[in-house]
């Protein structure tokens, strides 16, 4: 049997999982805006971007637009929550060093260890945050469209002081991957 050569195969206990190239199901990619993520507690701790499933499946990773200011040294996780911004969380992404993070905005992937299943025409938000303490002169901005949100199913969101508000004319940029992994059984 033939396998892509655009795939990985592992195999365990006689089987092989291939792990395939995941399709980009929700995606919005402008770039003219930035939100800041200072973590903490005060303004801008958390920012959050909802859309809504085109596909049913596996979401197994997302990529943000992202760029570091100055020196970040604490780490970012990416939730995906269910039901409403402060929903049931189904899938928490491996953390991810802010230093990692560009000097200029582009694409950081954000990988789920345990993937979410997400349905078809469902709304699902997503929370990205640091894990430091609040620092505004070493921090994560998340490119986006401020002011113009065109990503149909979804907004910008962000906690200030504890509370989530809503922007319902921003949206960050964002590539949401469903798909599924394949499970072959030895023949």
């Amino acid at each position: 049997n033939n396998v892509s050569t655009k795939s990985t195969m592992h195999v365990y206990n006689a089987k092989v999982i291939v792990d395939q190239i995941v399709p980009i199901d929700q995606e919005f990619t402008p770039d003219a805006d930035w939100f800041s993520l200072y973590g903490g507690s005060g303004t801008q701790e958390q920012q959050g971007q909802s859309f809504t499933a085109g596909v049913s499946g596996t979401l197994t990773n997302v990529e943000l637009s992202l760029e570091k200011t100055s020196s970040p040294t604490d780490n970012l996780t990416l939730e995906v929550r269910s039901g409403s911004i402060t929903g049931t969380v189904i899938a928490t992404s491996d953390s991810v060093a802010a230093s990692s993070a560009p000097a200029s905005a582009a694409f950081v992937n954000f990988s789920f260890s345990t993937p979410a299943s997400i349905s078809n025409g469902t709304q699902y938000w997503m929370i990205l945050s640091r894990s430091g303490a609040r620092d505004t002169a070493n921090f994560i901005e998340w490119h986006g469209n401020n002011g113009s949100g065109s990503l149909s199913g979804g907004t910008q969101w962000t906690i200030d002081n504890s509370t989530w508000t809503e922007d319902t004319f921003s949206d960050l940029a964002f590539k949401a991957h469903v798909g599924s992994l394949s499970l072959l059984e030895p023949q």
